[in-house]
């Protein structure tokens, strides 16, 4: 399984995205958000089976068929200190930790909630 996740941190160093963003200007809301997009959605798949976390959306545009794997907030949280240690690209590991950082400052220890998988409490560190 570790192998996978090797697998997995280079995909989204490849292919991924993340960062913090204000998600309601009235309420001056912000969410953790983290975006791996594909034109073919069966890689997609394979890694929201077997993380077990994420939504797979479709968009088309000018390139056509775009599918995108999204985890918001804590999912997003959880997926990015999972990988952390397994990047090697500089740029997308300043991204992470500027996302994280941000999510830390912006999103309170009041949105801290459960895990939909296991129920424990997920605490920020």
């Amino acid at each position: 399984m570790l192998n996978f996740w090797y697998w997995l941190a280079g995909f989204y160093e490849g292919e991924g995205s993340c960062g913090c963003y204000l998600h309601s200007r009235k309420k001056k809301r912000w969410r953790l958000s983290v975006t791996v997009s594909q034109k073919d959605p069966r890689v997609l798949r394979l890694i929201q089976k077997t993380v077990g976390r994420g939504n797979i959306a479709k968009n088309n545009g000018s390139w056509g068929k775009v599918y995108h794997w999204r985890l918001n907030c804590a999912d997003a949280r959880w997926f990015l200190n999972k990988i952390k240690p397994l990047m090697r690209a500089p740029k997308k590991i300043k991204q992470l930790i500027k996302a994280l950082a941000l999510d830390k400052k912006h999103v309170g220890p009041r949105h801290t909630r459960r895990d939909p998988k296991t129920g424990q409490l997920i605490r920020r560190k």
